[in-house]
């Protein structure tokens, strides 16, 4: 219920700011920081992405993200 969404929020908060961060990092490196599997991240970015805050600029590999709303 609730606990599993307030859980939800603050990884997408601290998923969010380790873009900001570092707009190179890539899926492995978030999976390893926060502790999650990559397909969560992968899933959570894509979240991320369909709501307007983050868009991928270039392709998987030396592309980097683009922040384009403060989450």
């Amino acid at each position: 219920g609730n606990q599993i969404l307030i859980s939800y929020f603050l990884d997408m908060t601290i998923l969010f700011n380790e873009i900001k961060n570092n707009p190179y990092v890539t899926y492995d490196e978030l999976a390893v920081m926060l502790k999650l599997n990559r397909s969560t991240i992968y899933r959570a970015i894509k979240v991320l992405i369909n709501i307007s805050y983050i868009r991928r600029v270039g392709g998987d590999k030396g592309g980097h993200w683009e922040i384009i709303a403060d989450y």
